[in-house]
């Protein structure tokens, strides 16, 4: 179905699920994963607050030694189309090495252990959680959700389950800022609570006007985003987290997907604009909202390469030693993708600025020259 409305249109549409169907398609899930060799362990992170709208979040722990088997689906396992429909996109995969880094991988809230051998439960840092906090606030708030709000805003074109779960998304990192900062932002409770609403009363309302909402919560979510980025970066200024070697330059290039992001020293805030078609998305956003970028550039390993060729100049470095809990997260995260590569699991890797395990290293370094030489004309 699909639905127009004041020059948008809306597109899958969320269906009305009962919690049945989440309970089968976990069933599917670890019935498949189970028979192959190698899978340690099987873990559901996240909830399921409104069947229908939520999906499924599994954590597959690997072997260390785990190598691909032929015939295994990771990005889209043979489940029926009803477990699918819960079992919405990618999964995690995970080496049981690194599995006591989860918390500073990926954001998990809430997880439960659903099949197979428990592992080692995490115990990271009050430090290194927070760092990876911020470091989670800052990149999907110039890079993830500018992305989608742009896509939206351009071209008025809207998957509907997606984009409501995005909008979701915006709320859960609005709540994890705030905790960061310990204050409330203006804005936040008024958009949470049109996003709950939103959710809540999906299926009950006219599906005109849930259109109608969604619209309404697109561009709410643009002025939100923008209250978020400034907040963030005077809490990066304030506590002195940005690395000196970023100040090298005034403005610093970097290319995420489609979306050109500027990290601006004279930029006061972070703009999306409501309308209009862009011949190329471009995004000025505060410089210390580039800290992390700083921190995984100088790391070892594919991810920290995969940033620096995002770069359009030679990015700038800084030693990790000076900041272990960075060093921890950097680390882990380039083990992660290492593990990934040498399994032969192609997947994408959550959170780590698009970043594809099957990335051609070749393609990568003519891009980067490529964009580096544009860069300077």
């Amino acid at each position: 179905m699909v639905v127009e409305l004041d020059g948008w249109r809306f597109s899958d549409l969320p269906e009305p699920v009962g919690l049945d169907l989440y309970r089968r398609a976990r069933e599917e899930f670890c019935e498949y994963f189970a028979r192959v060799e190698g899978v340690h362990a099987i873990y559901r992170y996240g909830s399921v607050t409104y069947p229908g709208l939520s999906d499924m979040d599994f954590m597959v722990v690997l072997n260390d030694d785990y190598r691909h088997r032929p015939g295994v689906e990771y990005s889209n396992p043979p489940l029926t189309t009803e477990a699918k429909y819960a079992v919405h996109h990618q999964q995690f995969f995970i080496p049981r090495r690194l599995f006591p880094l989860h918390n500073l991988l990926i954001p998990i809230f809430e997880i439960e252990h659903v099949w197979g051998s428990a592992c080692e439960e995490p115990r990271p840092g009050e430090e290194e959680l927070h760092l990876a906090s911020l470091f989670l606030a800052c990149e999907d708030v110039v890079t993830v959700f500018p992305q989608f709000l742009l896509s939206c805003l351009t071209s008025r074109q809207v998957r509907a389950r997606y984009a409501q779960a995005q909008l979701n998304l915006i709320t859960k990192i609005g709540a994890l800022t705030q905790a960061l900062l310990k204050r409330e932002l203006p804005g936040a409770a008024e958009f949470t609570k049109l996003l709950n609403d939103l959710r809540e009363h999906w299926f009950s309302r006219p599906v005109e006007e849930n259109c109608g909402l969604l619209h309404r919560g697109i561009e709410e979510a643009s002025q939100f985003i923008s209250i978020l980025a400034r907040a963030l970066a005077d809490y990066v200024t304030e506590n002195g987290l940005l690395p000196p070697s970023a100040r090298r330059a005034l403005q610093w290039g970097f290319r995420f997907g489609a979306l050109r992001v500027i990290f601006d020293q004279k930029s006061g805030g972070l703009f999306i604009p409501s309308s209009g078609i862009l011949k190329r998305q471009r995004l000025h956003v505060p410089l210390p909202l580039m800290m992390p970028l700083v921190w995984f550039a100088s790391g070892r390993g594919p991810l920290s390469a995969y940033i620096r060729d995002c770069f359009e100049q030679t990015p700038p470095y800084e030693c990790l030693a000076k900041n272990p809990a960075a060093q921890k997260i950097v680390t882990g995260k380039n083990d992660h993708c290492q593990f990934l590569i040498r399994a032969g699991i192609k997947v994408h890797v959550f959170g780590y600025f698009s970043f594809h395990s099957d990335y051609s290293r070749g393609v990568r370094t003519l891009v980067r020259l490529a964009a580096r030489k544009a860069f300077r004309r």
